[in-house]
């Protein structure tokens, strides 16, 4: 997924840190000189887009999700839910019935909860489903078909499942979160508000015989056991099969990902290391960081990515928002600014530092209304390295002008016209790597949304307190697969 991101100059802020006014003037003074002028902007436009960022923190854009679709529990009413084949029914007193499928409308649930009951690395959840409200149509078979249209109101579902670990072949000692699924319990307490039976067997014939009224008693009792073993059968042979499946595009995620071929240079390039402002800079931050002290540090603010992460036939996951940002610390500079030869980066390890994305879901099912739904990510990072193959003419960035780069900071790729073969190899990423912190929050905009946000929030915990080392590595080498060029020509 890694691989689809694609930074787009222009609609990419990059900010060395927040400051003030007479940081600003200070840093005014270092673009006198005009070699300077291509680096020196980006800490003059820090300094005057201060404010501007500050009004463009990341927040969930709701308007946008609202204006586009049904929230999710206006959208889960409208969907069909089929059964599976394969429960059995004991209609007490009356006999028993296979279950043949069936399907489900009108679903509503007006709150789930969650317990996490996980120990190392056996993660096991309690959902709590109340308020439950949903009109099915049963297809069953005994002797003859058995057709029973039942509403439920009211009703709750209590479900505990349990994920074993997988050991992938190729990196044992990394266990993942992706082994069988058991279901350890399952308890349903159903309110039917209305009952219909049809059929030509015996057993519909004496069912329609039966007042409503007590047809309601023995559905009642007989529908929270089919309910709890079509859901075992669901969790534990479909569930189990998913996370194997999932398990396989994961799992080489595991290994370390190669490196990106060397460019095709055309001409000789600019050394960053023996670059006048980058020198500056990297005595700037090693001698005056504490200036910065206490305040919070913008390495990196997206205000407008549309890049896709996830695409299938029915569900595609965008990323729209992207932010890394920390405090500077009192002592030693924490933020360093990498010149190297022909890159360019950064490596940060600031206090309380966090990396902030707004995704963006969306579910087109057949038949049904779209849903888009806007969550914000937020994970918290002990460090990060960030470092950018750039090949950039030396006459052409002392030729560009301050006003320029403030204005169209996509100017800035012009410097590399002429460096490489293809020319975008000129601008790639090489290195791309955090050092996660067992800090992840998910929000979400409604009630069922915020439920389920706080469901997914105790899953992600669980799994960092158990997969930690696993975590760590699989982000990293899915940020590998990230290494490319950064502009296309």
């Amino acid at each position: 997924w890694a691989r689809a991101i694609s930074f787009q100059p222009y609609r990419t802020r990059m900010v060395l840190w927040r400051a003030g006014r007479g940081v600003q003037k200070r840093a005014a003074m270092f673009c006198a000189m005009p070699r300077w002028l291509a680096t020196c902007a980006v800490v003059v436009l820090a300094a005057r887009a201060a404010a501007a960022l500050a009004a463009s923190e990341s927040e969930l854009p709701a308007e946008e999700a609202r204006s586009r679709g049904p929230d999710l529990r206006a959208w889960i009413v409208s969907a069909e839910i089929p059964l599976p084949a394969g429960g059995a029914m004991d209609l007490v007193g009356m006999g028993s019935a296979t279950l043949r499928g069936g399907s489900c409308t009108g679903l509503t649930v007006e709150r789930i909860g969650s317990t996490n009951n996980s120990s190392g690395l056996v993660l096991e959840f309690d959902v709590q489903l109340t308020g439950i409200g949903i009109t099915c149509n049963v297809d069953l078979a005994s002797n003859g078909t058995l057709d029973i249209n039942v509403t439920l109101r009211g009703s709750a579902l209590n479900v505990t499942v349990q994920v074993q670990p997988f050991y992938p072949d190729t990196a044992p000692s990394l266990p993942m979160p992706f082994g069988h699924l058991n279901m350890t319990s399952c308890s349903a307490d159903l309110a039917v508000t209305d009952i219909a039976v049809g059929g030509s067997s015996p057993l519909a014939r004496e069912a329609k015989a039966v007042p409503k009224s007590a047809l309601i008693l023995v559905l009642g009792g007989t529908l929270s056991p089919l309910i709890c073993n079509s859901i075992a059968r669901i969790v534990e042979q479909d569930g189990s099969a998913a996370m194997r499946k999932a398990a396989e595009p994961v799992e080489f995620l595991l290994l370390p990902p190669g490196e990106p071929p060397a460019p095709h240079v055309l001409q000789p390039a600019l050394n960053w290391n023996t670059y006048p402002p980058v020198i500056v800079i990297k005595s700037l931050f090693a001698e005056r960081f504490s200036l910065w002290a206490d305040h919070v540090v913008q390495i990196l603010n997206v205000a407008s990515f549309n890049a896709n992460l996830v695409r299938t036939e029915n569900v595609s996951l965008d990323l729209r928002q992207l932010r890394l940002e920390g405090v500077a610390g009192k002592d030693e500079p924490n933020l360093h600014l990498i010149g190297e030869n022909h890159t360019l980066g950064f490596t940060t390890d600031l206090p309380g530092l966090v990396v902030e994305a707004v995704l963006v879901l969306t579910v087109d099912l057949p038949g049904q209304p779209t849903l888009t739904e806007v969550v914000a990510v937020k994970a918290a990072l002990n460090s990060a390295t960030v470092k950018v193959r750039a090949l950039v003419n030396r006459q052409s960035l002392d030729a560009i002008k301050v006003q320029e780069i403030l204005q169209h900071p996509q100017c800035l790729a012009t410097c590399t016209d002429g460096m490489t073969t293809p020319a975008s190899d000129a601008l790639a990423v090489t290195d791309l790597s955090v050092d996660m912190s067992p800090l992840l929050k998910i929000m979400a905009y409604g009630t069922v949304e915020e439920d389920i946000a706080t469901l997914v929030n105790s899953v992600v915990q669980a799994v960092f307190a158990g997969y930690m080392p696993t975590v760590n590595t699989l982000v990293n080498g899915g940020l590998g697969w990230g290494k490319t060029p950064l502009q296309d020509n």
